[in-house]
């Protein structure tokens, strides 16, 4: 006996739960890549935005650094035995303070600290302008061109009462995310020749 033909679908028919089933899986798939598309550029753009913010804050600290080492007075920058590096630096034009002022940079627990310092040695304000860094690294050139370690230079005559400025300051920041960053400034009024 012969088995009876199925009916041949009309075209009002619908479609089948095979079909949708597989309709449902296309479009999940579809779905599924989009959000880890969209989910990865989220997180690129959270990365980027992060390191911009970062970059963003080095720049301003080095900018900082630059102006106040620029406005140095003569006789007025020194290394500070706590590693860091103390400026008096002119009140100039659209400064808060009238007069010299004297700051002091300084590595403290992961953070570049700027520091308005008092007549009387003591801080006035303390600024953290830099987090994450791991070293601070400070050279002096003298008018000969070299670097030094310190200013003034050990072998500074010890008849100058306040040593000349260098010619330039430069600081090495290491970062903790790895790598470093340096920054030259000049600062007036650097003639000392040994």
């Amino acid at each position: 006996m012969s088995q009876p033909r199925p009916a041949a679908r009309t075209p009002e028919a619908g479609v089948t739960l095979v079909e949708v089933l597989v309709a449902l899986m296309i479009f999940a798939l579809i779905g599924a890549a989009g959000f880890t598309m969209l989910d990865q550029v989220a997180r690129v753009e959270r990365l980027t935005q992060g390191r911009l913010a970062r970059l963003e804050a080095a720049q301003r600290t080095l900018r900082v650094m630059a102006v106040d080492f620029g406005q140095a007075r003569a006789q007025g920058l020194v290394a500070d035995p706590g590693g860091g590096v103390v400026v008096q630096r002119s009140g100039g034009e659209g400064a808060v303070a009238t007069g010299p002022v004297t700051l002091r940079y300084a590595l403290e627990d992961g953070q570049l600290y700027r520091s308005l310092i008092g007549r009387d040695g003591g801080t006035i304000a303390h600024q953290s302008l830099l987090t994450g860094i791991t070293g601070a690294a400070w050279q002096y050139l003298d008018s000969n061109g070299d670097w030094q370690a310190e200013w003034p230079p050990a072998d500074a005559p010890a008849s100058l009462a306040a040593a000349p400025n260098p010619r330039a300051v430069a600081v090495t920041l290491t970062l903790a995310e790895g790598g470093s960053l340096r920054r030259v400034a000049q600062v007036p009024g650097g003639e000392f020749a040994p």
